[in-house]
């Protein structure tokens, strides 16, 4: 797992590293980017797996997520596949929604590493 911060200036290299587990690594862009595009592409440049799957800081998975993900990439062998995601607004708001057929967050996309050095990486 990388952890990519985007010029944090808070605590969480410290948090990372509590963590103490040295499959955790943390990774801090010298300033913040404005864009999710940069860290983003840092991690796939940092990453040695087969896979690549991205968590926004504010988003969450369920505990199957990237096992369904894998399973359906090497059952259909694409490069790339994303999930359905349910947006959820702040407290009070009554905001939910469904998305991921049109507008595909981050956070529900997996793909092959290689599919970047094919397509390039992501576009700020």
């Amino acid at each position: 797992m990388i952890v990519v911060g985007d010029g944090c200036t808070d605590d969480s290299a410290d948090v990372v590293r509590s963590l103490g587990d040295p499959r955790v690594r943390w990774d801090n862009l010298p300033q913040n980017t404005g864009s999710q595009s940069l860290p983003n592409n840092r991690g796939v440049e940092l990453a040695r797996g087969e896979y690549v799957a991205y968590l926004g800081h504010d988003d969450l998975w369920l505990p199957t997520h990237l096992a369904h993900l894998v399973s359906a990439l090497q059952q259909s062998r694409v490069g790339l596949g994303w999930s359905s995601v349910e947006a959820i607004g702040p407290p009070r708001s009554n905001v939910r929604r469904v998305t991921g057929l049109r507008w595909k967050p981050p956070s529900a996309v997996l793909h092959r590493r290689d599919v970047v050095e094919v397509v390039g990486g992501w576009r700020h």
